[in-house]
């Protein structure tokens, strides 16, 4: 898979990744329900499968990747301690956030609850390419305003977008 939007190149500049740094690069995708491949277009592709260097692991929801972070977190070879994660979902979208994935729709909420998760012991970048994606944006900042002592204050940077302009 290749990024050819330029969003998860201007997150991994704002996390400060390079081939150097250590990081997870995650995709949650929507590709398998997008007849008219606006996503394959635009942003995934399959000519490629890395950002700065780094193979980026491709889940059919966030079911599997909360999973897979749970298992890498256990493993003592998985996910370090403070190791940066950088998470690109490309589906179609609903209002409120919500994302048509491969394997199961997600509501935003639910999305956004996995990244304030992943981000109480890391620094996350998420891009969310989806319609109504800044649905999500607004929920994060009335969660910031709500509880300003949560770690994702500071280790979440949540960057949304819509092919559509919704």
């Amino acid at each position: 898979m290749r990024f050819s939007s330029i969003y998860p190149a201007l997150l991994a500049i704002i996390l400060q990744v390079t081939p150097a740094h250590t990081f997870q690069c995650w995709v949650v995708s929507g590709a398998k329900k997008d007849p008219e491949k606006v996503f394959t277009q635009r942003l995934l592709s399959d000519s490629g499968d890395s950002i700065a260097g780094h193979p980026c692991r491709v889940f059919q929801s966030w079911i599997d990747l909360m999973a897979y972070a749970k298992k890498m977190k256990r493993n003592k070879e998985g996910l370090r301690p403070h190791e940066k994660i950088l998470i690109v979902q490309g589906a179609h979208g609903a209002p409120g956030g919500s994302a048509t994935l491969n394997a199961e729709d997600a509501p935003g909420p639910t999305i956004l609850e996995n990244l304030r998760q992943l981000s109480q012991s890391h620094s996350v970048g998420a891009v969310i390419e989806s319609c109504y994606s800044g649905d999500l944006l607004k929920q994060k900042l009335t969660a910031d305003q709500n509880d300003s002592s949560h770690p994702s204050v500071q280790n979440l940077c949540l960057l949304t977008s819509s092919l559509f302009g919704r």
